[in-house]
């Protein structure tokens, strides 16, 4: 009997000590980008423009422009529509892109911050007619 019981406890701290192992480098996500940003109608969200993203790899920093076409612009308001972006997975985005934004003029500007590493990326985002 106690020697079943010590060959359990033995199987048991294998098995808790061998689960802590790291994972592997392709399961780890890194990315701390946005790779699709599109500016969606408040009233229609069938009627989205979607923005030119520009990466400055040096500082760490992008810029996405949202230009809305003249056929579009009665229905894509810059100064009150939605935002939805695409980021890497394990990220998210300070502040999020909850509720209307407000793009017009000097625009807004959001971190994406990766989880596993604490790595940021910030955008500002203009939007212009």
């Amino acid at each position: 009997m106690v020697k079943t019981k010590s060959i359990l406890l033995c199987l048991a701290a294998a098995l808790c000590l061998s689960s802590c192992v790291e994972a592997d480098p392709e399961f780890v996500h890194t990315d701390n980008r946005i790779s699709t940003l599109y500016c969606v109608s408040a009233c229609s969200s069938n009627q989205s423009v979607s923005g030119v993203i520009y990466e400055n790899e040096e500082e760490g920093y992008g810029q996405i422009l949202v230009t809305v076409p003249a056929a579009q612009k009665k229905f894509i308001d810059i100064t009150h529509c939605k935002l939805r972006a695409e980021i890497g997975l394990d990220a998210f985005m300070v502040p999020p892109l909850t509720g209307y934004q407000d793009i017009s003029g000097d625009g807004i500007i959001v971190t994406v911050v990766q989880k596993s590493n604490r790595t940021t990326r910030s955008y500002r985002i203009r939007g212009s007619y």
